[in-house]
């Protein structure tokens, strides 16, 4: 496969058809994924495997510094080069599959795959490329990921989404931060 620059940290489209069936653009999904610099041996591998069963190849680095006395929780922080809408239609790109249910299965699948750093719990922090950030923590409810399908993405572009369990809903702080 033709990869501009050799790809590093990207997961990769299908090739876009062109005419006569040439592939005529490659668009990346993920642009980089990082997790914390002290993170545990191992952790980056488990990141990947994780990213590469939802059908996206990631080299993720464990480059996230963070100072504290004592054990922090996990981060798994992914940058997109895509918006949203984007990256959870690639997670429904197989027939017949649902994308909010495969997004669902790949975030249970990370919070597992991480629960032997930091404090066992912790979050994956994706950002689009709109600048939109939304933070996925694994000791939330499951309801918080069914209600991902509910978030009309173009309102809350470049916002800064958290679950309110309180409300049961998606919240982008960012109005009340700026208030």
């Amino acid at each position: 496969m033709f990869c501009p620059n050799g790809c590093p940290n990207l997961a990769l489209e299908p090739f876009v058809r062109g005419p006569l069936g040439t592939a005529s653009t490659i668009r990346p999904v993920i642009k980089e994924v990082l997790i914390e610099a002290e993170a545990p041996p191992g952790q980056e591998q488990a990141v990947d495997e994780t990213f590469g069963h939802a059908g996206f190849e990631v080299h993720s680095r464990a480059a996230l510094i963070r100072r504290s006395a004592d054990a922090l929780p996990w981060i798994v922080h992914v940058t997109l080069a895509v918006p949203f809408v984007a990256f959870f239609a690639k997670f429904g790109s197989e027939a017949g599959k649902d994308a909010y249910a495969a997004v669902k299965a790949w975030a249970k699948a990370m919070f597992e795959a991480r629960k032997e750093s930091g404090l066992g719990r912790g979050a994956i922090s994706v950002v689009d490329l709109n600048g939109t950030e939304l933070v996925l923590a694994s000791d939330w409810p499951d309801k918080a990921l069914d209600a991902l399908a509910e978030i009309d993405w173009d309102q809350v572009e470049g916002g800064y989404l958290l679950w309110n369990e309180a409300d049961g809903e998606w919240i982008d702080q960012l109005p009340q931060l700026r208030e």
